[in-house]
C-alpha cells in the first residue's frame, strides 16, 4: 500500500495570516517584520485609505480588567498627530483577539538600520546622527508639550525597535504611552525597552519626560558606538566623557546632558530643538523632504507662491501634511496667500496642517475669501460620524476619515461638531470648512448662533458666507445675544445686510443688519458693539432704532428694561432725524 504524501509544514506566520484574514475585515495581509513585540503585518482594510501595520494579540486567557486597561491606554493615543509620531488607530476586539493598528512605515525600524550599518563595517556619519536626533526630539517635544491640545504624554518605552522610517527621510516614533499594554501583551519588547529606561523609571515603573530624554541619550550612544546601553550606566558615561572616536565634542556633550542621573538636570526635548546642530539638521531635513517630494505634485496646487521660498515651503507642508514644516513656515502666511493656501489644504485634506493655518488666520485676523466648497459626496442619511456627534458619543476621527466631506440632509460632521460645542474634534474636521447645509448654514454660523466662542475661533475662515436668505454668522450671534462672538466677527462682517427678502419668525423683509437683529432681540451689549450700523435701513426704510421702538410699542419686548436700554443707546448714536420729537 502506498504511503500518503506528507503534508507541507504550515509556518506559525501562515497560521496568523489565516486568522487575520478570517476576521473578515482585512482584504490583504502580509508579514511586514518581526520584532520583540511579535509579528507585524502589513494589512489593507476598507476602514483606512492606506495600508496599516497590525499587531495581533490573543487575549482569551487575560482577565477582563487587564484587557480593558490596555484598550483604554491605546485609545488615549489615537488623536496625537505629528510628523515624527506614528498614527495610532483605535484598538479592535475581534474573536478573543486584540488588534492594534498603526501607521505602516515602509522604511523599516531604526533597530535594523543600526544592525545593517554595523554589519557594513562603517561608522554612521555624524550628520545623520543629528538628523535622527532632531526628529526624535521633535516627536518627543510634541508628546511632552502641555500645549499640544491633548496633554503631556511621556513615551515610557522608547527604543530603536519602536522608531521607524516612514521613508528614507522621515522617522516616526511608535508605542508612545503604551507601557501597560507592552508589559502585558509584549513583555519581551517591554523588557528590551527597560534597557533604555532611566534609573528612576526602572525603579518606579512610572514614565516621565526626563525618563524619555535618558532613552534618547542611550539611543544616540548606540548610533555612535553600535553598543546597547548598559546598567549601571557609569561605564557608558565614562566612555562618553572621554570622547567618542569620530564624533564631535558637541555630540558627546549632548549625550552626557541626556544621561544625567538627576532627572531635573537633563536636557528637555524642547531645549534640544534649540541646539545649533539640531536646528541645522532640521533645516537639512526640510530640504531633503522638498527634494524627494514625498507627495507627488498636484497640478491644481496654487503655483503663484513658488517664487517665494517661504510660501513654497508652506505649500510643501500642505502637500506632505507636515506638522513640523507647517509650524516652521506658517509665520509667512499673508493676507494675499491665505485664501488660496487654505483652499488647497482643504482640497488636499491636510488634517495636520489645517489647524495650524486656521489658528494663524484667527491670530492675525486675516479675512479669507473661502466661499462655498463642494462636498465630496451627498447622501440623505447621516454618516456614523454625524450620528456619534448628534448623540454626543465618544468619537475616533481616525476610524471615520472616509466619511469626511460627506454632506447629508442634516449637514456635515463639522457643522454638527459646531452645533454640539465639540471643540475637541473640530480641529480634525477642518477639511469640511466651507460646506453648507440645505439652508446655507455653515459651521461658523452654528457656533456663533449658540455662543460657542472656542469653536468659532477655529472657523473664522467661513466669515462673510451667507445662508440662502443672506444671513451671516455675525447676524446669528446678534440674534442670540452672544457678545463675545459678535466681538470676534464684527471686523469681518460689520455693515453687511441680508441680500434677499426672508421670513425668520416675526422678522421679514430684506436689508437687515446684525444691529437690527440685536435691537429687536433686546441685547444692549451687542447693540453697543454694532452701533456703526445704526444709519443703515432695511428694504422697508426702517433703522435699528425704528425696529426697537416698534418691538416695545407692540408689546413684543420680553424685557422692557433691556429694550429701553437698546433704544437709549441707539438714540444717543442716531442723527437728529431719527430722534423722537420733543413737541
Amino acid at each position: 500500500m502506498p504511503h500518503p504524501e506528507p503534508k507541507a509544514a504550515v509556518s506559525p506566520v501562515d497560521v496568523e495570516l489565516e486568522k487575520i484574514l478570517a476576521l473578515g475585515d482585512y482584504t490583504a495581509a502580509a508579514l511586514g517584520t518581526v520584532d520583540a513585540s511579535g509579528s507585524i503585518f502589513r494589512v489593507t482594510t476598507p476602514r483606512h485609505s492606506q495600508a496599516v501595520a497590525l499587531r495581533y494579540f490573543p487575549i482569551g486567557e487575560l482577565p477582563r480588567q487587564v484587557v480593558e486597561a490596555c484598550i483604554e491606554e491605546i485609545t488615549h493615543t489615537v488623536r496625537y498627530r505629528h510628523l515624527n509620531i506614528m498614527v495610532q488607530h483605535p484598538p479592535l476586539l475581534k474573536q478573543d483577539s486584540l488588534l492594534i493598528e498603526t501607521e505602516f512605515c515602509v522604511g523599516g525600524r531604526l533597530e535594523y538600520y543600526i544592525q545593517n550599518v554595523k554589519a557594513s563595517g562603517y561608522a554612521l556619519e555624524e550628520s545623520k546622527v543629528w538628523m535622527f536626533v532632531a526628529q526624535i526630539a521633535a516627536g518627543l517635544a510634541y508628546l511632552h508639550s502641555p500645549r499640544n491640545g491633548l496633554g503631556v504624554r511621556p513615551h515610557g518605552a522608547l527604543r530603536p525597535g519602536n522608531i521607524a522610517f516612514r521613508s528614507d527621510v522621515t522617522l516616526k516614533i511608535g508605542d508612545y504611552g503604551l507601557t501597560k499594554t507592552l508589559s502585558t501583551l509584549a513583555p519581551e519588547a517591554y523588557e528590551q525597552a527597560m534597557r533604555y529606561a532611566a534609573p528612576e523609571v526602572r525603579q518606579t515603573g512610572i514614565p516621565s519626560p526626563p525618563g524619555d530624554i535618558w532613552s534618547v541619550g542611550c539611543i544616540t550612544y548606540e548610533l555612535c558606538t553600535f553598543k546597547k546601553p548598559s546598567m549601571p550606566a557609569s561605564a557608558m558615561l565614562r566612555r562618553v566623557k572621554l570622547g567618542l572616536q569620530g564624533y564631535s565634542p558637541e555630540l558627546c556633550k549632548f549625550i552626557s546632558s541626556c544621561l544625567q542621573v538627576d532627572p531635573d538636570a537633563r536636557l528637555t526635548a524642547e531645549k534640544a530643538l534649540g541646539l545649533p546642530q539640531v536646528k541645522g539638521a532640521a533645516n537639512e531635513l526640510s530640504k531633503r523632504v522638498k527634494e524627494r517630494a514625498e507627495v507627488s505634485d498636484d497640478p491644481t496646487a496654487p503655483n503663484q507662491f513658488d517664487d517665494d521660498p517661504r510660501l513654497a515651503a508652506l505649500k510643501m507642508a500642505i502637500k506632505a501634511d507636515s506638522y513640523e514644516l507647517a509650524k516652521a513656515n506658517v509665520e509667512h502666511l499673508t493676507e494675499g496667500s491665505a485664501s488660496e493656501l487654505l483652499k488647497y489644504a482643504i482640497k488636499a485634506r491636510s488634517v495636520t496642517v489645517l489647524p495650524i493655518l486656521c489658528n494663524k488666520i484667527s491670530e492675525r485676523h486675516i479675512l479669507v475669501e473661502l466661499g462655498a466648497q463642494k462636498p465630496l459626496a451627498r447622501q440623505k442619511d447621516d454618516t456614523a460620524l454625524i450620528q456619534a456627534l448628534r448623540e454626543e458619543a465618544p468619537i475616533s476621527i481616525e476610524g471615520c476619515r472616509d466619511q469626511l466631506g460627506i454632506l447629508t440632509s442634516t449637514g456635515s460632521a463639522l457643522i454638527w461638531a459646531a452645533r454640539s460645542a465639540r471643540v475637541d474634534v473640530i480641529p480634525d474636521l477642518l477639511c469640511e470648512l466651507g460646506l453648507q447645509d440645505r439652508t446655507g448654514l455653515t459651521a461658523l454660523m452654528e457656533a456663533a448662533g449658540r455662543g460657542f466662542l472656542g469653536c468659532a475661533r477655529y472657523l473664522q475662515a467661513e466669515a462673510r458666507m451667507r445662508t440662502l436668505d443672506g444671513i451671516t454668522a455675525l447676524m446669528w450671534a446678534a440674534i442670540g445675544g452672544h457678545e463675545s462672538c459678535v466681538q470676534l466677527l464684527k471686523e469681518y462682517e460689520e455693515g453687511l445686510q441680508t441680500t434677499k427678502s426672508f421670513k425668520l419668525g416675526r422678522y421679514h423683509g430684506g436689508g437687515w443688519t446684525a444691529l437690527m437683529f440685536a435691537a429687536c432681540e433686546g441685547h444692549p451689549a451687542c447693540v453697543t458693539l454694532l452701533l456703526s450700523e445704526q444709519a443703515l435701513r432695511n428694504t422697508f426704510g426702517e433703522s435699528a432704532l425704528d425696529l426697537a421702538r416698534r418691538q416695545l410699542a407692540d408689546g413684543c419686548a420680553w424685557d422692557a428694561f433691556r429694550y429701553r436700554h437698546c433704544i437709549r443707546l441707539l438714540e444717543e448714536a442716531s442723527t437728529p432725524l431719527d430722534r423722537p420729537s420733543s413737541g
